[in-house]
């Protein structure tokens, strides 16, 4: 092997060397707060949860403070999701909760908006205040719908406006 091809072998190898380094450190730190990782559970009860998944990220303030442990159907036929969170995050008890997604496709979360009481949550609390997910194809229809509308009025104001 030439010096030139040794040296490229060797820059290639690191190189999947640290991403497979990378991947490993990525993927302990999610693992972290799930199936048993540190923190304090607690459950909110969701009307829909399209899209959320388990493991996905639970935040304040946009910053990950853990993650969905698990989701069930209750006997209301509401969906109650249990959260892991970390141990070092005082959570208000009168907080909410709301699903949204990063971006028009992007993964759903959970993020959480802190309340104002002075008790914070602990392990088996409930939150109370909760919004659940909003389905992009029928946000998107009651926009084209409006949008329909709106031309059908404008083209009825026009043909008004001509015959006069």
């Amino acid at each position: 092997m030439k010096r030139g091809e040794l040296q490229q072998a060797l820059i290639g190898g690191l190189v999947v060397l640290l991403a497979g380094l990378f991947f490993v450190y990525a993927y302990s730190g999610q693992r972290s707060l799930r199936s048993g990782g540190a923190g304090y559970d607690v459950t909110a009860t969701f009307s829909r949860v399209d899209g959320l998944s388990k493991g996905a990220e639970v935040r304040l303030g946009g910053i990950r403070i853990g993650g969905v442990e698990s989701m069930r159907l209750t006997e209301l036929k509401r969906a109650e999701v249990t959260m892991r969170i970390q141990n070092s995050v005082e959570i208000p008890s009168d907080s909410s909760a709301v699903i949204l997604s990063d971006g028009l496709v992007g993964a759903k979360f959970i993020e959480l908006d802190p309340g104002g009481a002075e008790k914070m949550l602990t392990a088996g609390d409930h939150l109370r205040h909760t919004q659940g997910s909003i389905i992009i194809e029928e946000l998107m229809e009651l926009i084209i719908g409006q949008i329909k509308s709106r031309q059908a009025s404008l083209a009825a104001t026009e043909k008004q406006g001509e015959g006069n």
